[in-house]
């Protein structure tokens, strides 16, 4: 059987909903990996980028170093240079000149040799000169040729001299004195052309690079790397990165900012070069494709969200008429029916509902219709079966009274043995008021009377007037007065005691009739109880049973019978039960 919670925790929007996502979840998955995969590539294709960068840098750095360390090694042989380094003074002006002149040269050619090159100069102590490309003056300060001297003593390829970037070549080599300086050559490198070109090695405008001193005791900063300068310098001093020619690795600034860093040594200059590169500028593009795959994402679920609506208004909508029409049929209104426009399934559940409701009313009605007539054989067969000992003694009464002769009791008697009859024979109506039903009781209790006399009192309520116009099935209260004159009271010794009250609310409306028999057990009521609660129709009927049949015939499980033991009068008490809200309806 299926059944339709009233309060649905989890319904179908919902389960639309997370059914899509859990569909759509292994292609946001498949994505994510996707641009994951993807953002690790960029990055390796970032640092295999830099790392080309940088070597092609260091490279072309060396190469063209070494051409000019090539140079003015060559120059300690040349000619000119050892005369004017050993026989400057035995030279006439005119072979000075000449040899300052060609030195000129040369000096020129290792300037115009690499880009470099900024300036370059040689003293000559004996001459106590210094000749540089483009002039000649005075004798070098002692404090230079001392730096020199002790660079090309550290085997130092650059070194700084006076905020300069320089290299030297002094002759003779001077590792043991007392030897005297034949010449000094200082070479100042370009500083400006090195950040230049340091520049280039980054793959994009931000970042920055440096050229650093193996010792720490210089460094080149690219411009716009100054900021990037003291991180750079961490990076390269960290223990785990010494000894290492190349290294790779990620850094992050004081304002949490993350750089690709790549390292490159040189042996031949004892120097590295270190650049860092945003992380952010160099993913920049990858940023994109991630904040784009984030809407989509967003997108997606706004479009779950909007055709799982959709589609649950599609379903939902005739799944809750049919709903309501299932409700209705709940509360027994079974000629609810349901009208729908769609053209899909629910026109043909609908189609079926209308057909099962149909055939359940007809079903009931034929039900209904089976117990009314049942109920109504019944009616007619305690009407024809009148009580003969009843009859009897009604005809010996009046005898007696016509022997006495006691006419007005005969008038009386007759009067009320016409009107008894006639009701009872009445079987064209199945239901009267209920003052009618009173009348015929109280008809019957006078006969009743006239037959105990004062051995039997009656105690009978007036009926209140708002209840005399109910509807009641016929033949509700006369059988339940002669059960109890019948089987409580004819052989009662003593005075007997009979009483008829109605009790009500907003609700029911309760015939109470009570007597005083003695004869009445425990055991009696419960089986009488037992007879009213079992509803098998092969059971032999009783007048009592068809009162509590024809009363929840009329009334529903509200109306019938309940039995008792009277809490007043100690006999048998008997409830007849009628409900006053379908009498409203």
């Amino acid at each position: 059987m299926v059944r339709f919670p009233a309060n649905m925790t989890f319904g179908i929007w919902p389960k639309l909903v997370l059914i899509f996502l859990l569909g759509l979840l292994p292609l946001f998955g498949l994505s994510l990996g996707i641009l994951n995969s993807s953002s690790h590539t960029v990055q390796t294709n970032i640092s295999q980028s830099m790392d080309s960068n940088v070597q092609y840098y260091l490279g072309s750095l060396e190469a063209e170093l070494q051409k000019i360390i090539d140079l003015k090694q060559s120059y300690i042989e040349d000619f000119d240079f050892q005369k004017l380094s050993d026989l400057a003074t035995s030279m006439s002006p005119f072979e000075q000149t000449q040899s300052i002149l060609r030195v000129q040269d040369r000096l020129d050619l290792v300037k115009t040799s690499s880009l470099y090159v900024e300036e370059v100069k040689v003293y000559f102590p004996m001459l106590n000169r210094t000749i540089s490309t483009d002039n000649v003056y005075g004798m070098m300060d002692e404090s230079e040729v001392t730096a020199m001297i002790q660079a090309q003593n550290n085997r130092d390829t650059l070194f700084l001299m006076q905020d300069k970037l320089v290299m030297a070549q002094v002759y003779p080599d001077l590792d043991q004195p007392p030897y005297s300086v034949g010449f000094a050559m200082e070479i100042e490198l370009s500083v400006e052309k090195i950040k230049e070109q340091l520049k280039r090695t980054l793959p994009s405008s931000g970042g920055g690079a440096m050229l650093m001193d193996g010792g720490g005791k210089w460094k080149v900063v690219s411009s716009g790397g100054e900021q990037l300068a003291g991180n750079l310098n961490e990076f390269m001093w960290q223990p785990e990165r010494q000894g290492m020619k190349s290294s790779q690795g990620i850094i992050r600034d004081a304002d949490g900012e993350s750089y690709f860093v790549t390292l490159q040594r040189s042996e031949l200059l004892n120097a590295a070069v270190v650049i860092g590169l945003p992380k952010r500028e160099a993913l920049s593009q990858l940023e994109k494709y991630r904040v784009w795959y984030l809407y989509q994402v967003l997108l997606t679920i706004v479009v779950i969200l909007f055709c799982s609506y959709w589609i649950y208004r599609i379903i939902h909508r005739p799944l809750r008429g049919l709903l309501k029409a299932f409700r209705q049929v709940e509360r027994g209104k079974l000629d609810i029916r349901i009208t729908g426009y769609t053209k899909d399934e629910f026109k043909f559940l609908y189609r079926q509902f209308n057909q099962m409701t149909s055939r359940l009313q007809h079903l009931i009605q034929e039900v209904y219709e089976q117990q009314l007539r049942s109920q109504q054989s019944e009616l007619k067969q305690l009407q024809s079966q009148i009580n003969p000992h009843f009859l009897y003694n009604s005809f010996f009464i009046l005898r007696r009274m016509a022997q006495i002769p006691d006419l007005e009791s005969v008038k009386r008697m007759t009067a009320y043995l016409g009107e008894y009859f006639r009701f009872m024979t009445r079987t064209a109506l199945d239901e009267v008021k209920l003052t009618q039903e009173v009348g015929h009781s109280r008809i019957y209790a006078d006969i009743q009377s006239m037959r105990f006399g004062s051995k039997i009192e009656v105690e009978f309520e007036e009926l209140p007037e708002k209840f005399s116009g109910i509807n009641v099935p016929r033949l509700i209260l006369q059988p339940i007065l002669e059960n109890a004159y019948q089987h409580s009271l004819e052989d009662r010794v003593g005075q007997g005691h009979l009483r008829i009250q109605y009790k009500h609310n907003s609700e029911l409306l309760v015939i109470r009739i009570e007597d005083n028999g003695d004869a009445l057990s425990d055991e009696t009521i419960k089986r009488l109880n037992n007879q009213l609660s079992y509803s098998g129709q092969n059971e032999e009927v009783t007048g009592l049973v068809n009162v509590h049949r024809r009363l929840k015939l009329k009334f529903g499980e509200e109306g019938g019978v309940e039995l008792g033991r009277s809490a007043d009068l100690g006999g048998m008490l008997v409830d007849l039960i009628i409900p006053l809200k379908q009498q409203e309806e």
